[in-house]
């Protein structure tokens, strides 16, 4: 007789009761009475194992796959978890070598591997990760991560055709996403970030005109966003990506010196952000808007300064008075650095990189991460998660 699964619809309860059929064989261990596990205590086993681990168990029972791959409730409860732990966040770098070969290659490591970094050192977790399908070009590019899945642009030459996949490197599931109208991707900037209102991962695209489109998983299009004010065009160098505080996307406009941009995700409206006062000063040569621990972080190099590169975080959504500086270093160096990641013991971990010269490095000092040398690279910290980035077409 073929086995009965049901899942309850308790999932938007935080309750979940996995029924199984009278024929359902029950656990026997060394010919003791049969063992029967209750659902809450499996989930709550299976939610705090590593996704290496779960992709293993989902071979358990049909149960088990079922939860692990399709239950919203439990892909949301494990991610949750592995936002606060250290071990299931990762530094995911793309890299470009010499070798024509095999030109590009991506990396991750274990924050929890970057203990001691007051002088350069080599980060020894470093482990290289199949690069996802159709991943063959002459040039590819990290855009923005969020909540386990990377949005790839990959450049073929040399009609410089921009192909853009979102993947899961955790579970290498990769999806390509449809083309849009707007100028190649090469010259858009792009924000990944999270609709809790219709539970749907949204990516925004803006052009250098600062004209709009936005993508949802659940529809699996683009759609143009008809209104924008002026002064939205974006002010963005090569690493920049959109920064998602608060349910909006935010980045710094070509003629509104004292605000950032903002754009709801869910309301899809434009709205404007104070900055500090130190990154409306003329002496601020570059200047930009990142997130650290959920915040939005404004960071600039004052040239006056003799080129101290100064960073801070908004403590209150919306509050220019709640701005707080971070650190500040003298450094003639850090032109195209961007915060990116803060430690619990407040060091912040900074995205530099140009053409064939790339330091990683926090606001103590410089190290290493990646194995080879006189490569172009850069990364972002990913969260470990069992989210799929395939459309859904709803």
């Amino acid at each position: 007789m073929k086995e009965e699964i049901s899942i309850s619809p308790q999932i938007h309860k935080a309750k979940r009761v996995v029924k199984l059929s009278k024929n359902t064989k029950q656990l026997d261990v060394d010919g003791a009475m049969g063992i029967h596990l209750q659902d809450e205590i499996i989930m709550d086993i299976l939610y705090i194992l590593p996704v290496r681990c779960l992709l293993r168990f989902k071979c358990v029972s049909k149960v088990w796959k079922r939860l692990i791959l399709f239950e919203p409730y439990f892909k949301i409860k494990h991610l949750n978890r592995a936002k606060n732990d250290q071990n299931s966040r990762k530094f995911l770098v793309s890299q470009m070598s010499l070798d024509t070969d095999n030109m590009f290659s991506f990396y991750s490591s274990s924050l929890s591997s970057f203990s001691s970094l007051s002088s350069f050192q080599l980060v020894k977790d470093v482990q290289k990760l199949d690069c996802p399908s159709n991943c063959r070009p002459s040039r590819c590019r990290i855009y923005c991560c969020r909540d386990g899945l990377s949005l790839i642009g990959v450049c073929s030459y040399p009609d410089k055709h921009v192909v853009l996949l979102l993947w899961n490197p955790s579970t290498r599931e990769t999806e390509v996403l449809p083309c849009s109208e707007f100028p190649p991707e090469e010259f858009c900037t792009f924000g990944l970030g999270y609709d809790s209102t219709s539970d749907d991962y949204k990516i925004l695209k803006i052009d250098p005109k600062a004209r709009g489109e936005i993508l949802a998983l659940k529809s699996g299009s683009w759609r143009k966003i008809d209104q924008h004010p002026t002064g939205v065009s974006p002010v963005l160098s090569g690493m920049d990506s959109l920064a998602f505080v608060n349910g909006a996307f935010h980045w710094l406009g070509l003629s509104l010196n004292d605000f950032a941009v903002s754009f709801s995700i869910s309301n899809e409206v434009y709205g404007q952000i104070p900055l500090p006062y130190a990154m409306c000063l003329m002496e601020t040569t570059k200047r930009g808007i990142s997130v650290l621990n959920g915040m939005l972080c404004g960071y600039c190099i004052n040239s006056r300064e003799k080129d101290s590169f100064c960073a801070l975080v908004m403590k209150n959504y919306g509050v220019k008075e709640s701005w707080c500086p971070l650190f500040v270093i003298q450094c003639t160096n850090l032109y195209s650095a961007i915060p990116g990641y803060r430690f619990a013991d407040g060091e912040v971990l900074l995205y530099t990189g140009n053409w064939f010269y790339s330091v990683l490095r926090t606001s103590k000092g410089p190290f290493g991460l990646c194995p080879q040398y006189n490569t172009y690279r850069e990364g972002f910290v990913c969260t470990e998660s069992v989210i799929s980035p395939k459309l859904h077409y709803e």
